[in-house]
Order: C-alpha cells, then structure tokens, then sequence
C-alpha cells in the first residue's frame, strides 16, 4: 500500500488521500469567523482554551475537545488566551449541523499525538482516527437533542461525583441517568470520571515535575500497573513513552 511520503513541519499542512489537515494559531484577541461553502471540517482543539460560538450557543472548548461543521455552516472562535487548532477538511457529510464535544476523548488526544509525533505507520493511523471521529459525530447526530441536565451531569463526573450522587442532584433514576449518559457520551459515568482522571494525569506527565508513581497516585490509582494498563488503554501509549514524546516535542 503506497503511503504520502512526509510533509513539511514547518507547513502546516498534512495532506492525506482522504483528508487535508491544517495546524492554525489563533491569538487572544482574534475574533474569527467562517462560512464553510463546499466542504465540511472536523476541528480540534490542540492547545488553548476558546469559545466557540454557534448561533445563540456558546461552548468553552480545551485541548482535546472537539467539533464538525457540515458545508456552510456559521460559527465563530473567541480564544481565551493563544489556541492552536487541528483543522481537518472533509467531504463526508456527517451531521446535518454543528456538532459539539466539549470532552476530550481517546480519539483526539491520539489523533494529536500522531500527528505530532507521525511514528512509523502515522498516515493510516491518522485517517482511521478521523473516521473514529467523524462516526462518533455521525452518532450524535442521530440521537437528536441530549437533555440539558445531562450538562449538569458531565460537569459532576468530572467532579468525580458517584452515579448516586449525580442522579440525587439532577432529581433522576440513577439508572436513567446511567442510561442517558452511555447513549450520549459513548461510555459509563465511571469510565468517564476516570478518563478525566487520566486527562489531568496526561498533563502532569507532560510537565515533567513528579515522578510517574507520584501522578498515578494523585490520579487516584494506588497501583501503578493499573495506572499503566488504563493509560495505554485511553492514550495507546505507556505514561513513560507519553513522557517522553512529550520531551521530545517540546
């Protein structure tokens, strides 16, 4: 199988059979609109935090969250402070509106790493990656509106609030809750509490101040092997290969 042969890293721009990828910068104080008129793009957040605007809706969206936008469809970023996005165009028609992840998931936070790092096998890795994320738009689109206290319900987990806390807080059947939350969000309220948990852990290993056992511990798992297993699980690498690619980029 023939694949492109490497781009430039000073360009930007990753160009795929199926898809072109584009690294943009955006400063504080851009304000910056788009009307997209012939294809779709599958945006992700690298580094940074921004709002993005849709219409009346307005989302705060960190590294590792993410969006598609279908052709011609209006939206605008106001960054926090300076935010590096992964643009990536795409003919696939996936959703018939802007779709929003505000959650940082496996899928963009490898997506990121590949195509920082681009090891051996990058481009197949890569595409399959973003068909990973374009399915996961093309299911939520199909599920319709979420309920709004589901909102409520993500910013709890990320809290590391039990199922039965949650659902007292919401005023919900714990097992509506549990229901609602896997068919939206793709997985369970505790496996999404502790892929949260592994983000923060993701971060404190990149900054390179505590030991590897040391961030397990204040990810909340006594076993470090555990820490391992669940961290290449999520991220498809060792906390200290994750480390190390990490020293490398920087």
């Amino acid at each position: 199988m023939h694949l492109p042969k490497l781009p430039d890293r000073a360009s930007g721009t990753i160009r795929l059979p199926r898809f072109t990828l584009r690294r943009v910068r955006y400063s504080a104080d851009t304000r910056w609109s788009r009307l997209d008129r012939g294809v779709g793009t599958l945006e992700i957040v690298v580094q940074g935090t921004t709002e993005l605007r849709v219409g009346r809706r307005c989302y705060v969206l960190r590294e590792g969250a993410s969006f598609y936008a279908p052709p011609r469809a209006k939206w605008s970023l106001a960054p926090h402070d300076e935010v590096e996005v992964l643009s990536i165009e795409t003919a696939e028609a996936v959703a018939r509106e802007v779709m929003v992840e505000e959650t940082a998931r496996a899928w963009t936070l490898n997506l990121i790493r590949e195509a920082r790092d681009r090891g051996a096998g990058w481009p197949l890795i890569l595409e399959g990656l973003i068909l990973q994320g374009l399915g996961w738009f093309s299911r939520l689109d199909a599920l319709g509106p979420r309920p709004k206290w589901l909102e409520q319900v993500v910013t709890l987990a990320r809290k590391q609030q039990s199922l039965g806390a949650i659902a007292r807080i919401v005023r919900h059947h714990p097992s509506h809750v549990a229901r609602e939350f896997r068919r939206h969000q793709g997985v369970s309220v505790g496996e999404f509490a502790r892929r949260c948990r592994l983000e923060l852990a993701a971060g404190a290993l990149a900054s390179k101040r505590h030991s590897i056992a040391e961030v397990a511990f204040e990810a909340g798992f006594c076993d470090q092997s555990h820490f391992t297993r669940s961290f290449r699980r999520v991220f498809g690498v060792t906390p200290a290969a994750y480390r190390r690619a990490n020293s490398r980029a920087s």
